[in-house]
């Protein structure tokens, strides 16, 4: 019996299967790596694309000198709109918004940032987040409080300080500003293409595996924060990733910097199913176009 350290969609991997556990025989049978020769096997694991994130650095400490205990630390603070409005002013605050993407598009707290609920807040806070910064909630419903508090513990991330537990809908009733970011299909895209400026914000094995769209600039949705300094200001931005989800951290990054951006929701998973042309991205390509 074999079961591994780490389960499917951990960044510590590729391709991992959905099952917990195998078997060296079915392994054996079934793991193209385990099907090739030698030398097959060491080039192929030579041209993985493992992206290392940045919160690997702070799980290398916690490895080398012990984590601190999760026990005792303190839960997020309910917090009215004043409240919440009050904290946002903290210079080291910032406001992570958990809704589905579609959702955040429509109506959120401006300056805020989209990491969905589930693989966004699970993983992608590594990435994106300083563990400087302080963590205010906006959340779907009061019961999901406590699952992203323990997604960010998990990283490392201890300082989730508070969440607005009335919800967006009373920050609105309140006549408080809200914010939104322009959606689009991938159809309305194609239809579009020469008005917008596309950002292709998945990983560069997803632009070599599967190709991109003509004329794309290709920004990993991490380093969009840096990117975003040398991106002209007088265009149109449509950012695009697999389905949308990689995309609205993009475009929440980029909507906080002034940009004008849209959120193409399907992303090149709806592109490629209605057949729209795609170009190759050459290995040796693979730092991002930024220009």
């Amino acid at each position: 019996m074999i079961y591994p350290a780490h389960g499917a969609g951990s960044v510590c991997g590729s391709g991992i299967a959905e099952q917990s556990f195998s078997t060296v025989g079915y392994e054996r049978k079934t793991n193209p790596y385990l099907r090739l020769e030698k030398q097959a096997f060491v080039q192929r694991c030579l041209a993985q694309e493992l992206i290392v994130p940045a919160y690997f650095a702070k799980m290398e400490q916690y490895n080398l000198q012990g984590a601190p205990t999760l026990r005792g630390l303190p839960t997020p603070k309910p917090l009215g709109v004043a409240e919440f409005e009050a904290q946002m002013a903290e210079t080291d605050s910032v406001v992570v918004d958990t809704r589905s993407p579609n959702a955040f598009a429509g109506s959120h707290v401006p300056k805020s940032m989209s990491l969905w609920l589930g693989g966004g807040t699970a993983v992608y806070p590594g990435w994106i987040l300083g563990y400087d910064q302080r963590i205010l909630l906006v959340t779907e419903r009061k019961s999901d409080v406590a699952r992203v508090a323990r997604h960010f513990w998990r990283l490392g991330f201890d300082n989730v300080y508070g969440y607005m537990c009335t919800g967006i809908g009373e920050w609105q009733e309140q006549g408080k500003p809200i914010s939104h970011i322009h959606t689009i299909s991938a159809a309305d895209l194609h239809a579009n293409l020469e008005r917008f400026a596309v950002l292709d914000v998945r990983e560069p094995s997803e632009w070599h595996q599967e190709g991109t769209i003509q004329g794309a600039t290709r920004i990993f949705f991490a380093e969009m924060s840096n990117a975003a300094e040398t991106l002209p200001r007088n265009r149109h931005y449509a950012v695009i990733c697999s389905v949308g989800k990689r995309s609205s951290i993009a475009a929440s990054v980029l909507k906080q910097k002034g940009f004008d951006v849209a959120n193409v929701l399907g992303g090149m998973t709806a592109w490629l199913k209605l057949g729209y042309p795609i170009v190759t991205v050459k290995r040796e390509e693979q730092t991002p176009v930024t220009t």
